[in-house]
């Protein structure tokens, strides 16, 4: 948890906040392709970035669910997609 805590105290740009949802989207959707994966990650910290009102420290929490649901639509009348 403290390590998570650092990474949020840290999260200066919307460069470095993309890299570490990469990190946590990476985990949980393993099986799905990189490519994938990164335009939804990218996607939804540009959308939480450039709201007028944010609290930085909650970005990486907001994009990990904006990617989640993205995801879960995209995928909607197939599988659903579950984090590992």
């Amino acid at each position: 948890m403290d390590s998570f805590l650092t990474g949020q105290r840290n999260a200066a740009s919307p460069d470095s906040v993309t890299e570490q949802v990469m990190v946590d989207a990476r985990r949980a959707f393993s099986t799905l392709p990189h490519d994938t994966l990164e335009g939804v990650v990218r996607g939804a910290v540009s959308d939480l970035w450039s709201d007028s009102v944010k609290v930085t420290s909650f970005v990486r929490v907001l994009a990990m669910r904006s990617v989640r649901e993205s995801l879960e639509q995209q995928t909607q009348g197939t599988e659903p997609v579950t984090e590992t």
